[in-house]
Order: structure tokens, then C-alpha cells, then sequence
């Protein structure tokens, strides 16, 4: 049980934080998936970037992109975004800091304990910190996200503490392991932490957790939303409006993959914007020629 809780919240530390031309309804999206090799065998974690366009007569006849962040990587896939952000008007990017705060290239002298904490698991699976490969001291990157003051005032006016989080994503957990009463996706994962493959056996079971991101912030959610998902959502929808307003018409929004379902659904709402094309890009090499034993 402990262990479920505590991959429950590595899942979240990960994620909290590309195909033809569909239209497809907020229902029918996804941001994250595993892509499977002609064995059946998992090959990658794949992120999603999900393409919006307003109906024809709107307003605004821009497109916004959805990059689901995973904050940990490969490098190639960092490299990958670097490039495409070169193409945007604006990118949106998350960061809880002080209004207009640039990120250092390699991340901040003192990154905290979350940030100590995703560094830690990035050495165990061989990976790259987003901190560490992304560019932000670019000129098309706009802090987006709350600043500690407006945060703390967010949670303060909802009632929430941190020990909520925990205990939310706690109660989460005893739900799922009444699923799974044997206990047997914990068996996998404890099998994986000994494995003789250079680390692919402990992805591929951390990829799997990853694909229920989407119930785990549901369970921080709750009916009446939370700070550190739609809260934050709701400033990075403030900020695309400021945007908007200055001229920008090709934008993005660089948050972490469990912020996306809510993000897609306010773009849904407020701007009538509807899903008109999604790319996949490899985030994690899953296949075993990219993980043998050394």
C-alpha cells in the first residue's frame, strides 16, 4: 500500500508539469500513451502536442498548441521541443516564481526539494531534467503560471494545505489497491527495481502509472477544483488572453501533461476552440536495443 502511494506520487511529480489532420471532441483526447513495437513489445512513452483552432468567424483566428510537459526525459525529446518552440509566437510555460521570472539554462541555483526530488529520479531512470535541457531565455517565453504569493492566497481561499494533496492521492491509492488485491502491479514494480536491464523494466512500469495521470489529478481535483491544477489552469488561460489581445497568433501552452484535460476543456469553453490536429513525440525509449545491460 505504501508503495502504491509513493509511485502515485512520483507519477504526479512527473507530470504536474504529434498525425493527420481530425477533428475530435474534448471527450476523445489523450496526452500521453505508450507506443508498442510490431512485437508488442513497449518502445516509447509518447507526449502529446494537441493543435486548437477556433470555428471559422471567431474572433481569433490563431491556433494554440497543448505541450504536455513530462518533466522528465530524454534528451532528444527536450531537443525536439526546443526546436518547435522556436515557431510559436508565445510560449506559456509553468513555473510557480515571481511574475516575469526567466528560468537559468540548467535550472536555478537552488531548485527545492520538489525539483532535488525529480533530479533524483531522473539519475535512477537514466533520463535529462526539463530544468536542465529547456531553453527559456528566449524571447517567446512568457511566465504564465501564479507567483508563491498568489498560490498560498488560492489555497488559503479553497481551504487546502499540502496535507490534503497527500491524502487525496492517499485515498487514490487504497482505491487502487482494492483493484489489484494481490497485489500484483506492486510485484511487478518491486521486480523491476532489481532488474538486470539497465533501467527498462522500472520505466516501462513508471510509463504504465503515467497513463492514469489522469485519475490521479481528477482525485486532487475533486468537484470543486484545486490550486495546483485548475487554479493554475485558470492563470495560464489569463495570461493566452493577454497574449491574444497583444497580437500573437501562434501559441502554446507548455504545461505539465496532467494539467492538459482541464486546459483543453477551457479552451473548449471559453474560446470555442475545437482539437484539430495531434503529434506524438518519444519522451521515454522504452525498447530494449536503447536499454541493454552494459
Amino acid at each position: 500500500m505504501h508503495e502504491r502511494t509513493s509511485v502515485l506520487l512520483t507519477v504526479l511529480l512527473l507530470a504536474v508539469a504529434y498525425v493527420p489532420v481530425t477533428i475530435a471532441s474534448a471527450a476523445d483526447s489523450e496526452f500521453l500513451r505508450i507506443r508498442y513495437d510490431r512485437n508488442g513489445e513497449p518502445a516509447a512513452l509518447q507526449s502529446a502536442i494537441a493543435s486548437y483552432r477556433a470555428p471559422t468567424g471567431a474572433a481569433f483566428t490563431g491556433t494554440v498548441d497543448l505541450i504536455g510537459a513530462l518533466h522528465i526525459a530524454e534528451k532528444t525529446y527536450f531537443a525536439e521541443l526546443n526546436d518547435r518552440f522556436r515557431h510559436y509566437d508565445a510560449v506559456l510555460y509553468e513555473l510557480i516564481a515571481a511574475p516575469g521570472t526567466r528560468i537559468p539554462r540548467g535550472g536555478p541555483d537552488n531548485p527545492g526539494s520538489l525539483a532535488s526530488t525529480q533530479v533524483a529520479i531522473k539519475n535512477a531512470l537514466g533520463l535529462s531534467f526539463q530544468l536542465d535541457e529547456v531553453n527559456y531565455n528566449v524571447s517567446n517565453f512568457v511566465h504564465a503560471d501564479m507567483s508563491p504569493e498568489q498560490f498560498s492566497q488560492s489555497m488559503a481561499e479553497r481551504n487546502e494545505n499540502l496535507y490534503q494533496y497527500f491524502w487525496k492521492i492517499f485515498f487514490f491509492a487504497t482505491k487502487q489497491y482494492a483493484r489489484d488485491p494481490l497485489g500484483e502491479r506492486q510485484a511487478d514494480l518491486f521486480a523491476a527495481l532489481f532488474a538486470d536491464d539497465n533501467g527498462r523494466a522500472l520505466k516501462i512500469e513508471l510509463a504504465r502509472e503515467l497513463l492514469d495521470v489522469d485519475r490521479v489529478t481528477e482525485s486532487l481535483e475533486g468537484p470543486d477544483g484545486s490550486t495546483l491544477i485548475s487554479g493554475r489552469n485558470e492563470q495560464a488561460i489569463n495570461v493566452l488572453r493577454q497574449r491574444i489581445a497583444a497580437g500573437d497568433r501562434r501559441l502554446a501552452i507548455f504545461y505539465g501533461a496532467g494539467h492538459l484535460a482541464d486546459l483543453e476543456a477551457r479552451l473548449a469553453d471559453e474560446f470555442h476552440m475545437i482539437k484539430a490536429e495531434q503529434t506524438w513525440l518519444d519522451a521515454w525509449d522504452l525498447s530494449a536495443g536503447k536499454n541493454k545491460p552494459q
